[in-house]
């Protein structure tokens, strides 16, 4: 019910190298983008409305051999009072 991710600001993510290899969507309705690579499909960052940039923990974990580096484990629980379930731990929850 809810995917994790690590979120920075825009200038803190970008692409290095094969721009031409990725293709970004921006929906039509929403402020929102979608940036994917043109051969597997694999989603590399989404942006919001706010700005920043979000990659999946999921994709960050593949690129380190299937484990998420020490610094970049959630910190937050952010837009918690938009949940659809309850999540027991202690990282700080925010609205």
């Amino acid at each position: 019910p809810y995917h994790s991710i690590v979120a920075w600001d825009a200038p803190q993510v970008s692409i290095t190298s094969g721009e031409d290899q990725v293709t970004e969507y921006k929906y039509p309705t929403l402020e929102m983008t979608r940036v994917f690579c043109n051969h597997c499909g694999e989603v590399l960052y989404n942006t919001n409305a706010m700005g920043w940039r979000l990659v999946s923990q999921l994709l960050i974990s593949k690129c380190h051999d299937g484990e998420l580096p020490e610094e970049l484990h959630s910190n937050a629980h952010y837009f918690y009072d938009r949940r659809i379930v309850d999540i027991d731990d202690r990282i700080p929850k925010g609205g």
